[in-house]
């Protein structure tokens, strides 16, 4: 066995110096190199029994030796001792090693090798023997060996040997440089040390059910559910290759506490790394022993150990079988080679066998939890002893990988427990640990992220909310925040302060609730109230107000989205947008389906799209309905007028005058606003405080958002808030005196302006009981007045008794019906008087004021039989006086028109005299002195005509056709039957139409057509076409007068008139056009059916009218004339007497209203 050899002549070589020479010279004469016993025995137990091949397998304390890069794989601290017995009995071969990991920072080691021959032979030069020496030897180590990146390792040992022959002695120092790579992956490492810590915990769960007496279950196995949903949901993308998938299932799982589950994905991950047969299986090794070599002189001559360069590899074949191999090449002497096998048939048993260069070796080890005991046997057959090593090793502490997991997951109970600081330090150290293993960053990043999405960030807003007042939006973020971190300092600090606060808070926001209240800002009331509740949940009052404001902001944002809608409807109505108006108000009356407003909307564009009016049509009608808006405006019915003016801007939206007339009805509507909000001031000013409250809401009922009122009840809120006090301690007084009724009265005004104050409720509660029988010989006493006819005096009897208890409806029922029989009343009181004043007026023959007085009566829309008799009377005066008044005027203007027709006739002036002789006979038709002065003036005016018609002819004779046609057409318009006039225009007209042909452009040649027996004049093409289109236009201007005969028959006469005016121009182009001639017939016989129509129905109401403004105007009611005058020209547009009236009232009004001169 070589090393044997090596180490028997080593040891032999000393021994026969020793014994025929003195120690002395020995010591002087060495000179041919240290012989070191370790480099051939090797360092451990383990090693010795696989062959000393251990460069790279080596893991535990002895890497001092083999391999200090190696001492950082396992990161546990252990110390280790061996001790040997030799080939030979007075040897010794013992050592001692020890390692210390630096978390981060690598591990430490240390080693000591003791070895030596006791009492050895001296013999002298002449080989006596003159006594007994020892030869010692020893060796120690420092090593330091660190992981520099995933799977590469580096180390170094400092050697210290010390050796001693008899009592001469050396010491030397030298260095050792080792370096490993492990084919492995980090995610492999993580894995191991959460698979120990998972045995580990479920053994211990075992144990402790198994104490409980419980079935325990140690195998540690899963139910298989979570790699089953694993597999099926990573299992057809290729996915599975990828370890950290694997790892980062495991780690979830046994962060959420299911151990069991959890360890087949760790194991996963290290089955799976070993599929290519070199992760986690490989590993290469290189330790230069004695790179600086030590020397050692014991006398005079210095020797140095040979430096080894000690190649190894290791592989894994399975966790339980390891193969080694190792190559060690000394700067001098044969190299040497070692093989080594290791078998772990059960976990605790190890057996072990190797070539040490030939040589055999031996042994097992075992092992119970941290404690190992090997044992080593190399045979001899020629020495002493065969070479035996027991060792024992104990490992403590925890590995670095498994102190990490720890951490990790004592970082994340307490991230469970809500100690995020000190959870963030544990995962700090785990990363120190194992700087790339991601858990912890990746907890330490999520922590962070999550500290700030619920501290840091809702810090920030509680702490601008806590600054703004705003404590009820702060206190459920302080308190997410210290739910999250209960020991988050500035949280606590605001929690506390806030709590102090909180009084103070409720009080504000119940003031500020109240007044959104009374300022019908109903959502604003409700999160008031809802702060006040957030604090002070019992505070009955602000829950009322909350619910009531609930309630009514719910009814208010429909009734504000109908407005809303209905008002944009309206403003695409008045801009002409029939279509959008249209779908607007249909929204509208789904949303409100009682929407009068609306539906009147829908029917007038019904009948605008029905009457098809053309853009002048569409002027004409607009500015009828400014008339009829302006009437309304100015007989103060601003509804009515505002209707109409919208009516007139939808048939033209550029209608200044209905713009400005808009902008005047809508002054007008502030004015009545603002009268309605100075008269609530006046009785806030008398100290009626809950009257001013009341007028200043009933404000803000008819316009929501009105400033002024909100304005008004945000300044005197504190007045309101002591009236409140005040009253309420003056009800106590006068309750306590006996005066329930004065004291019940109080508290209902107290509610009026504060409808749920608890004490103003709860001693109304307790008063009204009390008094409960008097109020009703009240209701009876008011009931009597009213049955007496006596309403005065119920009505004031009934409100007293609605002031002492605002609950009774049938006091209520009772005013209201009262009310209304006494407005009745009054009603009839005053019609019966304008209807005396009306008699008077026409008795006097002044027939314009009566028309005037009765007209206020008609207009007065009343459902009492007895007012609708003496309306209907009135109506029947009026249309007597308009006639007594028509009679007059015609006798007037009878006797006027005969002295002017008389005096023209005296004259020779006879068409002058004609004219006012035919406007005397349309007063009284049948008057025969007036048919005589007629024929007179006829016979008279025959020979002025007549020359009329013979100059016209001769002009048209001599070309001049202008001249010729004014000729004929004067003696047309004194003479409309005369013939001979008339066929002068004719042919004044003919001879333009040829003129006109003539110079046209000669028409291209067309196929001749059958001869057609016609009187006419062939015309050109073109000028057919014309014709044609002209009494085209003329059809169609009588099929829609024709659609709107009924409805509207001064639209139909309109059209009418213009369909007459197209056939003339047909006719002016060509007068003998047959076609031209029988339209306009048509149209001449429905222009006087229409006039007719007009004249039966409009007549009466147009009279009636001129006359009412007449009277108006007479009695100095500017405003009423200008009103009736408007209606005038609303039913017929041409009136010019009216127009005449309105431009002369409007100028009387100008001047009444000028600014006096200074």
């Amino acid at each position: 066995m070589r090393f044997r050899r090596i180490l028997i002549a080593a040891l032999g070589l000393g021994l026969a110096v020793l014994s025929v020479r003195p120690p002395v010279a020995l010591a002087g004469a060495q000179s041919g190199g240290v012989v070191d016993p370790s480099a051939v025995l090797g360092f451990g137990t383990r090693a010795g029994a696989m062959g000393n091949a251990f460069v790279a397998l080596g893991d535990d304390a002895t890497a001092v030796f083999w391999n200090p890069a190696a001492l950082d794989l396992s990161r546990r601290k252990e110390i280790f001792g061996q001790y040997s017995q030799a080939f030979f009995d007075k040897s010794s071969y013992n050592l001692v090693a020890y390692k210390h990991p630096l978390g981060r920072f690598g591990t430490v080691g240390g080693g000591l090798i003791i070895e030596g021959v006791q009492d050895l032979t001296r013999r002298d030069v002449n080989a006596a023997n003159i006594g007994n020496f020892n030869v010692n030897k020893t060796n120690l180590m420092f090593s330091y060996g660190k992981e520099v990146v995933e799977g590469f390792y580096l180390g170094s040992t400092l050697r210290v040997l010390r050796q001693q022959i008899a009592e001469f002695s050396g010491t030397g120092v030298g260095l050792d440089v080792g370096t490993l790579y492990r084919f492995t992956n980090r995610y492999v490492e993580y894995s191991r040390a959460y698979l120990r810590l998972a045995r580990e915990q479920i053994r211990q769960d075992a144990e402790r059910e198994f104490s409980l007496g419980r079935r325990a279950n140690e195998s540690g196995h899963s139910n298989g559910h979570a790699m089953a949903e694993f597999l099926k949901t990573h299992g057809q993308n290729g996915a599975l290759r990828d370890l950290r998938l694997w790892f980062d299932e495991g780690v979830k799982l046994y962060d959420a506490g299911r151990i069991k589950d959890a360890v087949p994905f760790f194991e996963a991950v290290i089955r799976n790394a070993r599929a290519n047969l070199l992760t986690d299986r490989l590993a290469l090794g290189l330790n230069i022993q004695n790179l600086l070599r030590p020397s050692l002189k014991l006398k005079s001559t210095a020797d140095r150990v040979p430096t080894i360069f000690k190649f190894g590899s290791a592989y894994r074949i399975a966790d339980w079988f390891n193969l080694a191999l190792d190559l060690d090449v000394p700067s001098k002497g044969d190299h040497r080679v070692h093989f080594g096998a290791e078998w772990k048939p059960i976990e605790w048993l190890a057996v072990r066998a190797g070539l040490d260069h030939k040589d055999p070796t031996f042994g097992f080890g075992f092992r119970y939890q941290d404690l190992k005991i090997d044992y080593s046997f190399t045979p001899s057959d020629d020495l002493d002893n065969d070479f035996q090593r027991v060792g024992i090793s104990y490992e403590f502490g925890k590995s670095h990988g498994d102190v990490a997991v720890e951490r990790i997951q004592r970082g994340l109970t307490l991230q469970s427990r809500r100690e995020y600081s000190s959870a963030r330090q544990e995962w700090e150290s785990a990363q120190k640990l194992q700087p790339t293993n991601p858990l912890p960053r990746r907890y330490i990043q999520e922590t962070e992220e999550a500290y700030r999405k619920n501290v840091t960030e809702p810090w920030s807003a509680a702490e601008r909310l806590v600054a703004a007042g705003r404590l009820s939006e702060a206190h459920p973020i302080l308190q997410a925040i210290l739910t999250f971190d209960p020991a988050f300092d500035p949280a606590l600090k605001a929690m506390g302060s806030l709590k102090a606060a909180v009084p103070a808070y409720a009080e504000s926001h119940f003031n500020a609730g109240y007044l959104k209240y009374l300022q019908n800002d109903y959502v604003s009331a409700l999160e008031e109230m809802t702060h006040v509740l957030f604090f002070v949940p019992e505070h009955a009052s602000a829950r009322q107000y909350r619910d009531a404001a609930r309630k009514r902001s719910d009814e208010e944002a429909g009734r504000a989205a109908t407005r809303e809608l209905f008002d944009d409807a309206v403003r695409s109505y008045r801009a002409g947008r029939w279509p959008d108006a249209l779908s607007r108000f249909q929204a509208v009356l789904r949303r409100d389906p009682t929407h009068a407003s609306a539906g009147g909307f829908l029917d007038q564009i019904a009948q605008f799209q029905a009457a098809d009016f053309s853009p002048e049509e569409r002027k004409l009608e607009s500015d009828r309905f400014f008339r009829i808006a302006q009437a309304d405006f100015l007989d103060d019915h601003t509804i009515e007028a505002e209707q109409a003016v919208s009516n007139s801007l939808s048939l033209w939206p550029d209608n200044a005058d209905a713009q400005n007339l808009l902008t005047r009805i809508e002054a007008m509507q502030n004015r009545i606003l603002l009268g309605a909000l100075q008269a609530a001031d006046e009785r806030m000013d008398r100290g009626d405080i809950d009257a001013a409250v009341a007028g200043w809401r009933r404000v803000l009922d008819k316009s929501p958002r009105n400033f002024d009122a909100m304005r008004r009840l945000e300044r005197h809120v504190d007045d309101i808030r002591a009236f409140v006090e005040a009253s309420l301690r003056l009800a106590e007084r006068l309750e306590k005196d006996g005066a329930l009724v004065d004291a019940l009265k109080l508290y209902n005004r107290v509610l009026a302006v504060d409808p749920f104050n608890a004490a103003a409720a709860e001693r109304r509660a307790a008063v009204r009981p009390a008094i409960l029988s008097k109020l009703e010989r009240i209701y009876q006493d008011a009931e009597s007045l009213y049955r007496s006819g006596e309403l005065e005096r119920s009505m004031a009897l009934l409100s007293d008794l609605m002031a002492i208890d605002p609950d009774l409806t049938q006091a209520r029922d009772l005013k209201e019906i009262a009310r209304e029989k006494f407005e009745l009343n009054v009603s009839l009181v005053r019609v019966k008087r304008l209807y005396n004043e009306g008699l008077e007026f026409f008795r006097q023959r002044n027939y314009e004021q009566a028309v005037a007085t009765w007209r206020q009566i008609v207009a007065q829309p009343t459902d009492l039989p007895e007012v609708r008799d003496l309306a209907q009377e009135a109506a029947a005066r009026i249309a007597e006086a308009v006639r007594e008044a028509e009679r007059e005027r015609a006798a007037s203007f009878y006797d006027e028109y005969l002295r002017r027709g008389d005096a023209f006739l005296a004259e020779g002036r006879d068409v002058e005299a004609l004219e006012a002789f035919k406007s005397a006979q349309e007063l009284q038709p049948e008057n025969v002195s007036i048919q005589w002065r007629i024929a007179t003036a006829k016979k008279s005016v025959e020979d002025r005509l007549a020359a009329w018609v013979r100059q016209g002819t001769e002009a048209f004779e001599l070309g001049r056709l202008d001249d010729a046609e004014s000729l004929f057409r004067a003696a047309v318009h004194v003479d409309p039957d005369r013939a001979d006039a008339l066929a002068g225009i004719d042919r004044v007209l003919a001879a333009r139409s040829a003129a006109a042909a003539a110079a046209a452009p000669p028409a291209p040649a067309e196929e001749p057509a059958a001869p057609v027996e016609t009187r006419e004049t062939p015309k050109p093409p073109d000028t057919r076409d014309r014709i044609d289109r002209i009494l085209a236009r003329a059809a169609d201007l009588r099929r829609k007068a024709a659609a709107v005969e009924q409805s509207r028959p001064d639209l139909a006469l309109s059209r009418a008139k213009n369909a007459l005016e197209a056939c003339r121009e047909a006719l002016r182009i060509d007068a003998a056009n047959e076609v031209a001639r029988q339209v306009q017939s048509a149209v001449t016989a429905d222009i006087a059916r229409l006039q007719k129509v007009l004249k039966e129905k409009n007549a009466a109401d147009i009279q009636k009218f001129l006359y009412s403004g007449m009277g108006h105007y007479r009695a100095g009611r500017l405003n009423e004339a200008i009103a009736d005058w408007n209606r005038v020209l609303s039913l017929d547009a041409d009136h010019a007497q009216a127009r005449e009236y309105i431009r002369r009232a409007e100028k009387k009004l100008e001047l009444l209203n000028a600014p006096e001169a200074p």
